[in-house]
């Protein structure tokens, strides 16, 4: 049987398979494989789409939650890279963004978000407002009901196709190597240690096994295809699962 061996193995070509690889090839480790199913870019990926909202978060507070704390360091960083990063920047446009709603319900989570922001968005109200978001003859109609707030600065939309393409290529010309396709790289099964405390790698349907030192999972929704998540996964907008941790590790 034929094998293969690195030291890291991305399972998943995706923007986190993709950003990943990338950012470990930035940091100097070369010897890296990322596999997936699907031909490059793939059409299930959520990367693979022509827009993505990104907004600057505030500045992390000693009085913030720990999720708000995370949220706003990440989002920091996140968005550094969009500004400055030469790779990343062209794909990001700073439009600002709009949050509306019609229902009242909806409408009061519009008027929570405008509050914690440190400048209040600008407020609209009628269809004139909306219109006036965006160049002359953009938006049409009547808006019947929306109300909502435009954040006019420090927010826009990404091009993440465009990204994941230039996360790609960057990736390979840094020594990455991407193994896809139905049979090459489509993974059948994980490959345990003999006591089965460790993932060694994977083996595809093509029969071959790619082993490494670390194992990377970020397949997304299909996860749950090679790890018994006991139905905790949530494919949504992101995949959320609950792994429980000793009091060591936590």
């Amino acid at each position: 049987m034929l094998q293969t061996s690195s030291d890291f193995l991305i399972i998943g070509a995706g923007t986190w398979g993709c950003s990943i690889a990338l950012e470990l090839a930035r940091r100097g480790h070369t010897s890296s494989k990322v596999i997936d199913g699907n031909p490059f870019p793939s059409a299930i990926s959520a990367g693979e789409d022509l827009n993505k909202i990104a907004e600057e978060s505030n500045e992390p507070s000693d009085s913030d939650s720990e999720e708000d704390f995370f949220w706003n360091r990440l989002t920091q960083l996140a968005m550094q890279a969009w500004k400055t990063d030469p790779l990343f920047s062209p794909f990001y446009h700073d439009t600002g963004f709009i949050m509306a709603a019609v229902g009242d319900e909806a409408f009061e989570r519009c008027i929570e978000y405008a509050k914690g922001e440190k400048t209040l968005p600008v407020a609209l109200n009628t269809k004139h407002d909306f219109q006036r978001t965006m160049p002359e003859g953009v938006l049409q109609g009547d808006f019947p009901g929306w109300r909502g707030f435009w954040k006019k600065e420090a927010a826009g939309w990404v091009f993440a196709s465009g990204a994941l393409r230039a996360m790609h290529k960057e990736a390979v010309r840094l020594g990455v190597q991407f193994v896809t396709g139905s049979m090459e790289g489509r993974v059948g099964e994980l490959l345990y240690s003999p006591d089965k405390n460790a993932v060694l790698g994977a083996r595809t349907t093509d029969g071959v096994e790619h082993k490494a030192q670390q194992t990377i999972l970020s397949a997304g929704a299909n996860s749950d295809l090679l790890l018994d998540f006991e139905r905790q996964l949530r494919p949504t907008a992101w995949t959320l699962a609950h792994i429980p941790l000793s009091a060591e590790e936590a």
